[in-house]
Formats: C-alpha cells, structure tokens, sequence
C-alpha cells in the first residue's frame, strides 16, 4: 500500500469516527435531559410550572378500576363531580397538585407506536386528563414503571415525545374513592384556627370564645390569657373531628327534616381562619330518625357547615366537645406560680 493510500485510508477512518462521535454526542444530547440554567430550560427539566399547576380547574383520572372526576370550586375547595357529587378531600387533591408540579424528565423518546409499546404507554396503567381555566385540555397517560428506582414513562396529549420521569410522590393508579371523599367537618388544619365562638341554643353570647392575640403569639378570651397546650389540645381533637355518613343523596323530604331540625340549632359554632375566612356550623342535638336512611336512635347528631356542600351525621360521643367554656382554658398567672 503506498504512502498516499494509507494517508487517505487514515483521513477517512478519523472522519466515520469523528461523524460517529458527533451523532453520538447529539443523540445522547436529544435523549438526556437538559441541564438547569435559565428559566427556559427549566421549563424543559420540568413537565409544569407552578403557574400551570395553579391553573388547573378539572382533573380526571382513570384507573383500571376506577374513574374519579375533580372540579374546583370557591376559594381552594374541590369537589368530587364522579362517580358522585360530593366535598373532596383537599389533603389527597393538594397531593396530586404537588405530585403534578414535581414531574422531572429525565430523558426524552420519540412517539412512535414502537416506544408506545415498549413503555405500556397502548395500553397506560392510568391516564390524568387536566383542564386549566383556559379550558385547555391535556391528557397524560402513564405507563410501565422501572422496578429498579420506580421511575416511570408517560405520554401527553399533542406532545411529540414520550417522557422518562423521575418517580412520583403519588401513584395515580392507586387512588381510591375512600380517600377522595373529605369526611373530615373541617376542611382546614387546627392551627389555621384564628377565632372560635360557641353558642348554646338560642344564645347571642357565646359560652366559648377565644382568639388569638393581635401578635398571634397567644389565645385570649377577652382580656383573660389561656393555656396554650390545652387550647392547642382541644382544636386539635375539635378540627379532627370526622364523619361517619355524609348525607349528600338528600330528597325533597330529607332536606325539609333537615332544615327543620336545624331550624334552631342546639349548638353553632363560628370559626375564622388565619385567611380571614368565616364558616359557620349548625349542630343538632341526638336525632331519633331521618327520611330514607338507617340510623341508630338517639345515636347521632348532625352538623351543617356554611363551606361545605352537603351536611354530616356524627357520631354522639363528639358532642362532648362543644360544652366547652371560656374558663376551662384560663393559663396559670405567674404569682401563682411564684407564691
């Protein structure tokens, strides 16, 4: 072989090699993904913004069991539209925002009918389909999960690629309609909790009343300082409180007993939260019978709330917690303490 030849030989083989380098530095480029370093490629790190998160106004997601329908309402509420019209639970709801907003792509694939294959993405193990108050409308399918880190592959609507993410704070798949449905009375946390009153029946003075101080650093009622523990003890136990039956398939006769049984409420508590939001709760005493639903006699009470869409039955051994006083609360002063 002459000199020329073999230089030649050489010239090509350093060129398919360095073709090869570059298709591989780009591929490895297009497949990974990109590196936080401005707010656009941030946009591409990331499936969501916040800003998009926060848009949201419908979600729906569908298992292979099951089918649950979610619409914002008033404030930061949400209800379950499917497979009933009832209260959600805004833990659960809050969990699926959060979920949505932490999506992290860490590689990206082409939408072919092959990769949608390999990925289970023909046949997804769940699908989440969101709309944002643009009434724009996507639907991300979610496929096989990588037993090894639990990462996962999903598809969106119109976009054309397939997602390699990063594992999810929460399985969509195993969502039941148990946890969606909020049976909690009070739809915020005891903390939040900025004023309470508690009126007896027919009372405009409240035998309970307490708020927090002007500097939220202590509870007051009146101008008497209360026990912190045991305030935080008592809202604690009072916003846990739950449900055992929400009463949301209410008829023309149901909703007339309810009304007059809550006509005048033997208890009505009035709370304002650290938002400056006001609810207030009607409670009835011990209920004999309702219209079309199986109750124990003189076992329950019910309690409706002017945030929430439908009223409660609980359970009589909670309401112990309304014959509360002021007083019961009061701190101990410090010359107490001293002498």
């Amino acid at each position: 072989m002459t000199t020329l030849t073999k230089k030649s030989t050489s010239t090509l083989l350093i060129t398919i090699f360095s073709t090869f380098i570059v298709m591989g530095a780009l591929i490895s480029e297009f497949f990974q993904a990109p590196i936080l370093s401005s707010k656009e490629l941030n946009k591409l790190q990331f499936l969501f913004t916040k800003s998009d998160v926060q848009s949201i106004s419908q979600i729906k997601i569908k298992t292979s069991i099951d089918e649950f329908s979610l619409n914002k309402a008033e404030g930061n509420n949400w209800i379950l539209s499917k497979p009933r019209v009832i209260d959600a639970n805004l833990e659960i709801v809050n969990k699926i925002l959060e979920t949505l907003e932490d999506i992290k792509i860490k590689r990206i694939y082409p939408k072919d009918q092959i990769n949608l294959a390999n990925f289970s993405l023909d046949n997804p193990i769940s699908t989440l389909t969101i709309k944002d108050k643009n009434e724009e409308i996507k639907t991300l399918s979610f496929g096989l999960v990588n037993p090894i880190d639990n990462s996962t592959y999903l598809s969106v609507s119109g976009d054309n690629a397939i997602y390699h993410i990063n594992v999810l704070k929460m399985s969509f798949e195993k969502i039941e309609l148990s946890s969606i449905i909020d049976s909690q009375i009070f739809n915020f946390n005891w903390n939040q909790v900025k004023e309470l009153k508690i009126y007896p029946q027919r009372q405009t003075t409240p035998a309970l009343a307490i708020e927090k101080s002007t500097d939220g650093t202590n509870w007051m009622s009146g101008q008497m300082n209360l026990d912190e523990e045991k305030i935080g003890e008592y809202l604690n136990e009072l916003i846990s409180m739950k449900s055992h039956i929400i009463l949301d398939k209410t008829d023309d006769e149901l909703t007339a007993e309810l009304d007059k049984i809550l006509s005048v409420p033997f208890f009505k508590i009035v709370i304002v939260t650290t938002k400056d939001e006001t609810n207030t709760y009607d409670i009835s005493y011990f209920v004999n019978t309702l219209p079309n639903v199986k109750i124990e006699k003189k076992q329950n009470f019910i309690i409706r709330a002017s945030n929430r869409k439908h009223p409660f039955l609980v359970n009589k051994d909670f309401m112990k917690l309304f014959y509360k006083r002021s007083n019961q609360f009061k701190g101990t002063s410090i010359k107490k303490l001293i002498y």
